[in-house]
């Protein structure tokens, strides 16, 4: 029965965009209790118009894509030792530099955001499709 319920907000939230001249997507929350419609801008253009990145919550290793090296490296994890990886900082829980650089590096996949204690209190972790 929830399912259902959770399945006819979504078809509203949708119905509603389809009716709005600037709306070209529904944005649902994994919970589905939340729908936010969205207008296609610039940016969006730039990124989830030109390719899909997963964002997924502390999956280290069984997230979607490999480690690998970038330029604005900024956080070394002792688990992956010398292992080539790309992680960012995110300054008041806030991860979307490291998003935004998945969009613009062609062989990022996913980013993989972990919530810690310190400084800073999440980090962005870059994967990137395997090598083939």
């Amino acid at each position: 029965m929830l399912l259902l319920l959770l399945l006819r907000r979504c078809c509203h939230a949708i119905g509603v965009c389809e009716a709005l001249p600037g709306c070209s997507t529904v944005d649902i929350n994994v919970e589905g209790t939340v729908a936010t419609l969205k207008a296609e801008t610039s940016l969006s253009k730039r990124t989830s118009r030109v390719k899909s990145v997963a964002v997924t919550k502390a999956l280290g290793d069984g997230a979607a894509g490999a480690d690998g090296a970038c330029a604005q490296h900024e956080i070394a994890l002792a688990a992956l030792g010398e292992k080539p990886h790309c992680v960012l900082g995110c300054p008041r829980l806030n991860c979307t530099r490291g998003v935004e650089l998945c969009f613009a590096t062609p062989a990022c996949v996913a980013v993989d955001i972990t919530i810690r204690g310190g400084a800073p209190p999440a980090i962005a972790r870059l994967r990137y499709a395997p090598a083939v």
